[in-house]
């Protein structure tokens, strides 16, 4: 990720606390503060939280990080590229304001990944949120981490709250690992093919993008058994429901369905 990119900081440190304040983030934490710049955020986490990795790739804002920091305990700057290092090995918490233009990679390596956070809170854009996270709509992408996050929209924050101001509407949102996995991880590459097909007509019925997988009276079944309507698009069924429809996916065994929706 190339450091010569537009960050949009947040302006208010009173807000900054505040938004720290509402999240789980307590005494015996670690933090990693993703995109730290001027470190803003990462001051905050520090009040209240054990330790706080302060991650930043651009040298100029490092070297600020390193002057701001020096001397405090509990806070480690770190210069790297938040979308490929290596997370902590301990349990750990997000919660960054991270560069929008980086977001679908940072999302994949922290939440698709292992280790991944135990809790998290990230500034993104609106339309980002509804599409990495699910937020607002249904989508495959923020249906394929469901599973093993619970997704939460905290708060909209206003334009004004950064600088410079950025083109788009912002929210906070909350991503908290699920005590008990609603799938397990070797399973997650499949899910999400299965979801990406399902997606893939995202107006009309799912019955119909399914026609050739599940026969007729089959899919009625199965749409009776998990509790949606027959007719129903996929954007009107829950993860539970997507859930359903993939085990009984995974139990047919004609190779050719299967390549169908998993294209091998």
């Amino acid at each position: 990720m190339s450091w010569r990119h537009t960050q949009n900081f947040l302006r208010s440190p009173g807000l900054t606390r505040a938004l720290v304040a509402r999240s789980s983030i307590g005494p015996d934490d670690l933090v990693v503060d993703l995109g730290a710049g001027k470190g803003a955020i990462a001051a905050a986490l520090v009040e209240r939280c054990r330790r706080v990795i302060a991650v930043e790739i651009d040298p100029r804002l490092v070297a600020g990080l390193e002057r701001r920091f020096s001397g405090v305990t509990g806070v480690e700057v770190r210069r790297a590229d938040a979308r490929t290092m290596e997370p902590p090995t301990e349990p750990y918490k997000l919660f960054a304001n991270i560069p929008f233009d980086a977001t679908a990679a940072i999302m994949r390596r922290w939440f698709d990944g292992t280790p991944p956070p135990t809790d998290a809170y990230l500034i993104l854009q609106r339309e980002a949120a509804a599409k990495h996270l699910g937020l607002g709509r249904s989508t495959a992408v923020g249906m394929g981490r469901q599973p093993w996050f619970e997704m939460q929209r905290v708060r909209d924050l206003r334009r004004s709250d950064f600088t410079p101001p950025p083109s788009v509407d912002c929210v906070l949102a909350r991503l908290r690992l699920r005590g008990e996995p609603l799938l397990d991880r070797g399973a997650a590459g499949d899910f999400r093919a299965f979801l990406r097909f399902g997606f893939a007509e995202g107006g009309r019925a799912v019955r119909h993008r399914f026609r050739g997988v599940f026969g007729r009276r089959e899919f009625a079944r199965l749409a009776h058994d998990a509790g949606f309507a027959r007719d129903a698009r996929c954007v009107e069924l829950s993860v539970e429901h997507w859930l359903w429809l993939f085990r009984r996916f995974e139990g047919i065994g004609e190779a050719s369905r299967r390549r169908a929706v998993l294209g091998r």
